[in-house]
C-alpha cells in the first residue's frame, strides 16, 4: 500500500491517465501474475474479469508507455505490452492498436528491441486479433508505424513526457493545447470516476480478495481495499458490502491486522457511508462480519480458492 507521503508525491505530478493510483496498483498485481501463469492460469485470470474491468487494461497499457520513457524503464513497456494481451482487443481494436503504436515508439526511445518485446507478449495471446496485431506491428512499414499515422505527437508538458491526441481535421503542426488540470486528491478522483470505472474498481475488488489467498498476497487485500475506496465511494454502501465482507475475510486468513488495513484504506474514501464503513467494519460483532451475513461462502473449484453467494433462503 502506498504511504500517505507517496500519495502526495503522485497526486503532485500525475500521469495523463483516466483511472485511480489504487487500480493502476491492482492491474499491475494482476499483470505480473498473467505473465509467469501457465496457458490454463492465464485463461483463468481473464475469465473472472468483467468487461468493464478488462476495459481499464487499454487505458493502463497507454499509461505505460508514458511512465516507461519517463522513468527509463523497459519493464514498463512490457507490463504495458501484457495488459494489452489480458484486454484482448475487447472493445474496438482500433484502440489497442493505438496503445501499441505507443508502446512500440516509447521501446525505441528507451533503445529496447522493439519486435523481440512484442513477439514475447504476443506468445502469451489467444490466437486472434491482438496475437496478429502485435506480431505484425514492428514489422509494418516505418510510416504505418509513426505516430502520426495514428494521429498522435509526443510533447513534453508539465509534469514530463506524455502522447497527445491530434485533431483529425488539423495538421499535425498544428496540435491543440490542453489546460493542465490541477492537482486532485484521491476523494476528488474518485467523485469523477465514471459509472463503468466505478464498477471496474469494485468488481476488480471482489477478484484481488480471492486472489489474495490464492498466492497468500497481503498486498492484494491492500489493493483491493484501495480500489473499493475510491470506486464505490461515490456509490450506495450496498454496492460494496459484499466486497467489504470478502476482503476481511481475506485479510483474517493471511493473519493480516484487518483493523488498521481497513482504516488505512478508508482514508482514501470521499466522505459517506462507505469511508465510515470501511473503518469500522473490522469492529463489527463477528456474527455481522461473516460471510454468512452477506450471503457468502468459501468454495474451492479447479480455479483454486474462492468466494460464492449462497441463495437467500425464501
Amino acid at each position: 500500500m502506498r504511504t500517505t507521503q507517496e500519495l502526495r508525491d503522485f497526486f503532485k505530478n500525475p500521469p495523463r491517465r483516466e483511472y485511480s493510483v489504487a487500480l493502476e496498483d491492482a492491474i499491475t498485481s494482476v499483470v505480473r501474475m498473467f505473465g509467469t501463469a501457465d496457458e490454463n492460469r492465464r485463461g483463468e485470470i481473464v475469465s473472472q474479469l468483467s468487461s468493464p474491468a478488462r476495459n481499464s487494461f487499454l487505458g493502463y497499457a497507454s499509461s505505460m508507455a508514458v511512465l516507461a520513457v519517463r522513468g527509463q524503464s523497459p519493464t514498463l513497456i512490457e507490463q504495458g505490452l501484457i495488459a494489452l494481451v489480458i484486454e484482448g482487443a475487447s472493445q474496438d481494436f482500433r484502440d489497442s492498436v493505438k496503445a501499441l503504436a505507443m508502446l512500440y515508439h516509447s521501446a525505441t526511445k528507451l533503445g529496447m528491441d522493439p519486435q523481440k518485446a512484442f513477439y514475447k507478449a504476443a506468445s502469451l495471446a489467444e490466437p486472434g486479433i491482438i496475437k496478429k496485431e502485435m506480431n505484425g506491428f514492428p514489422l509494418r512499414q516505418a510510416k504505418d508505424r509513426e505516430l502520426k499515422a495514428f494521429s498522435l505527437t509526443e510533447e513534453i508538458a508539465e509534469e514530463g513526457f506524455r502522447y497527445k491526441q491530434l485533431p483529425w481535421s488539423l495538421p499535425q503542426s498544428t496540435p491543440q493545447a490542453v489546460p493542465t488540470r490541477p492537482v486532485e486528491t484521491p476523494q476528488q478522483i474518485s467523485t469523477r470516476l465514471n459509472r463503468d470505472q466505478q464498477n471496474a474498481l469494485i468488481g476488480m475488488a471482489g477478484t484481488l480478495a480471492a486472489m489474495a489467498i490464492r498466492t497468500q498476497s497481503p498486498k492484494l487485500v491492500e489493493q483491493g481495499l484501495q480500489g473499493l475506496a475510491l470506486g464505490g465511494g461515490a456509490l450506495s454502501l450496498s454496492h460494496s458490502l459484499s466486497d467489504l465482507a470478502k476482503l476481511y475475510h481475506s485479510a483474517i486468513k493471511l493473519g493480516m491486522k484487518a483493523e488498521v488495513t481497513f482504516a488505512a484504506a478508508a482514508q482514501l474514501a470521499p466522505p459517506g457511508e462507505l469511508k465510515t464503513e470501511m473503518a469500522r467494519f473490522p469492529l463489527r460483532d463477528p456474527k455481522d462480519r461473516d460471510l454468512a451475513a452477506f450471503n457468502l461462502q468459501e468454495e474451492i473449484t479447479e480455479k483454486g480458492f474462492d468466494y460464492k453467494e449462497v441463495p437467500t433462503k425464501k
